[in-house]
C-alpha cells in the first residue's frame, strides 16, 4: 500500500501531510503539463489541499515545494479556503 493515496493520481509529484489546525488531510504537488491533470490554473505547478481540492498555482517546482511546507506546517501566507466562514 502507498504511503498516501495521492501517488497513482496523474500529475503527483509529491505530498505532505498536513499539521495546519484549519486543513486537515495532504498537500499534494501535482504537474498541470502531465496527460489526465484537469486543473483550471495559470502555472504548470499547482499545490492541492486534499480532499478539499483547494489549490494555488505555482510558476515553478522550487516555489510550489515552499508553499506546500509554508501551509503544511500552518502558515496562512496562502489561501486554501481556510479563511472562509462557515454558516
Amino acid at each position: 500500500m502507498p504511503r498516501n493515496p495521492y501517488t497513482k493520481n496523474a500529475g503527483y509529484v509529491t505530498a505532505q501531510e498536513s499539521r495546519h489546525p484549519k486543513l486537515p488531510g495532504h498537500f499534494v504537488i501535482y504537474d498541470r503539463n502531465q496527460p489526465g491533470v484537469d486543473v483550471d490554473a495559470d502555472d504548470r505547478w499547482i499545490v492541492m489541499h486534499e480532499p478539499s481540492s483547494y489549490h494555488v498555482s505555482c510558476t515553478s517546482l522550487r516555489v510550489a515545494r515552499e508553499v506546500m511546507t509554508i501551509v503544511a506546517d500552518g502558515g496562512d501566507d496562502y489561501d486554501f479556503g481556510q479563511h472562509e466562514v462557515i454558516s
